[in-house]
């Protein structure tokens, strides 16, 4: 199988490879790939945005438009986070982390939208109008690719979409958790997870009481 079809893959020092195949249009993609060098393989273009789930996402964000001209994600992802990458360490973020970052917008705006794994559990009053819904992940996807900024869990999921979101829109801006998801302990994870294209914002101490 490995010789027939062309394999994309992460090795140990966070390097994109790529092993190519005899069947050249068929390709099998392995690994997290939360990494700027990824984009060197081109990966981007496989991405369809021509789907149904960009639609209905942008036709969401069109309806919080006609009264607003900006529309801005949180993503907060909670329940397999609680324990990952360490029971110890979480990746999970505080929620007062999100409210600080919220304050760093340098323009009003009065639409948010929460994507959340566990949206009941966000607590936090914003004072703000916030759009609690539940969507299919792709949807959820696609209002990230394109809202006009937001908030993110160190995950890949929102990585991935943010990353997008601002090849399209350079000026958007997408606040991320210093050290990713080695916040807590103030070791970056995974390494070269870092890119320019993000503002890294870092996770207080005191903002970890009360995590949830």
């Amino acid at each position: 199988l490995f010789r027939i079809i062309k394999i994309v893959y992460e090795n140990s020092k966070d390097n994109v490879k790529i092993q190519k195949g005899f069947l050249s249009n068929i390709s099998l993609v392995s690994g997290f790939f939360q990494n700027p060098n990824f984009i060197k393989s081109k990966f981007i273009s496989l991405i369809n945005r021509k789907t149904l789930y960009e639609k209905l996402a942008n036709k969401k964000l069109d309806l919080l438009r006609k009264k607003n001209t900006k529309v801005y994600f949180i993503h907060y992802r909670s329940k397999d986070f609680k324990s990952w990458p360490h029971k110890n360490y979480p990746a999970i973020l505080p929620q007062k982390w999100f409210y600080k970052c919220l304050k760093l917008f340098p323009y009003k705006f009065n639409s948010l939208i929460l994507l959340s794994d566990n949206p009941s559990e966000f607590k936090i009053n914003l004072n703000k109008k916030i759009v609690k819904k539940k969507n299919s992940t792709l949807i959820d996807f696609f209002i990230m690719i394109n809202s006009d900024g937001g908030i993110i869990s160190p995950s890949t999921f929102s990585w991935w979409a943010s990353y997008i979101n601002k090849l399209d829109n350079k000026d958007n801006l997408i606040l991320a958790p210093k050290y990713w998801a080695g916040h807590i302990r103030k070791k970056t994870i995974p390494k070269n997870i870092e890119t320019l294209k993000f503002k890294y914002i870092n996770v207080l101490k005191r903002e970890y009481k009360n995590l949830v």
